[in-house]
């Protein structure tokens, strides 16, 4: 059973490693950039959907006797190039059991 979790969760891992990266199209990279340039201009032109951003984070641990599960999603909102802002909620859960001596 364990080997099927270790497993799993290294494939996981894969996953959520290949859904980051990002490929360009030729010129796009150029195009982002210029767009980084004149973003410094629209920042303080109010609410804007593309300055939100999630994220989070999952953990999982197991030891002998105790398990451990950890969820903390996440949502910010970048107000210039250098600052953001954000919230973040952890939610945990720990089940430990009691190692008989008989």
């Amino acid at each position: 059973m364990l080997k099927k979790i270790l497993i799993a969760g290294l494939l996981l891992q894969h996953v959520f490693n290949a859904s980051a990266q990002h490929y360009y199209r030729e010129g796009e990279r150029e195009r982002r950039r210029d767009a980084e340039v004149s973003d410094d201009q629209t920042y303080g032109d109010g609410f804007k959907r593309e300055h939100l951003f999630i994220g989070g984070n999952l953990g999982l641990g197991m030891i002998s006797y105790s398990f451990n599960a950890g969820l903390s999603p996440e949502i910010g909102y970048s107000l210039s190039q250098w600052l953001d802002v954000g919230a973040l909620i952890n939610l945990n859960y720990t089940s430990s059991k009691g190692r008989s001596l008989l």
